[in-house]
């Protein structure tokens, strides 16, 4: 099983300093490339498009290359073309189980893991046996200090932690929101931090600063609960 990764879209987004940039054509580009490399699976981690024209757009080039998807929302997201797919009902997290793994979607919309999101997170995570994989809009661990850890994190990042970590489980986690790629470890978790397919940002700055412009997204491939995961680059 191969999966995609694509985050961080911001199909439509209104900054002007980004206004150079095709988001659509970018989307495109992504999916174009996947369909070359035989990926039928992906996983859209947020950010996807900031209206609703943006996000019927998207959706329906990815439907219309019969793509399967699995979708969690960000916190530039607009949700009403994905509640009218019944994507994020009856919740906007959800479990999947394949090749193995238990696949854990989390939803961080609102810079935040509810406390009922938690408590089913945990009740979940001590139902299983097999390997985990958690999706979430947001990072859980920090990246070193960067400008989004300090200015635009998961606001309980701490909570959600202690209970990946008190499941006693290894954990391969796959976020994006801070625009860069990134590979972080604590302990029994490992987290993949995911580029955007937008642009990146630098990892120290005052304030979001592009680092470059060049696009990316991620291969998750998984097997009998064997995982290999790599990001890919377009210029």
């Amino acid at each position: 099983m191969l999966i995609a990764q694509i985050t961080d879209l911001h199909i439509d987004n209104n900054v002007s300093e980004l206004s150079h940039i095709d988001a659509r054509a970018n989307a495109l580009a992504v999916l174009d490339q996947l369909q070359k490399q035989n990926v039928r699976q992906l996983a859209l981690t947020g950010d996807i498009a900031e209206t609703h024209e943006g996000a019927e757009w998207f959706l329906g080039q990815v439907e219309q290359r019969d793509f399967q998807y699995r979708v969690i929302m960000g916190n530039h997201d607009v949700v009403e073309p994905f509640l009218q797919r019944n994507l994020l009902k009856p919740k906007p997290y959800f479990v999947e189980e394949m090749e193995g793994f238990r696949m854990f979607f989390l939803d961080s919309a609102n810079y935040w893991v509810d406390p009922a999101q938690l408590a089913w997170l945990e009740e979940q995570l001590a139902r299983t046996k097999l390997e985990i994989l958690v999706f979430i809009h947001h990072p859980v661990l920090d990246c070193g200090g960067t400008m989004m850890d300090t200015r635009y994190p998961l606001q309980n990042r701490s909570e959600v932690l202690r209970i990946l970590s008190e499941s006693q489980r290894e954990i391969n986690l796959f976020c994006g929101h801070y625009h860069l790629e990134a590979v972080i470890k604590h302990n029994r978790i490992t987290q993949h931090v995911t580029p955007s397919t937008l642009y990146q940002l630098k990892k120290y700055s005052d304030h979001p600063e592009t680092e470059n412009e060049t696009i990316g997204y991620r291969l998750i491939s998984l097997a009998n609960g064997k995982l290999e995961t790599s990001v890919a680059y377009l210029e």
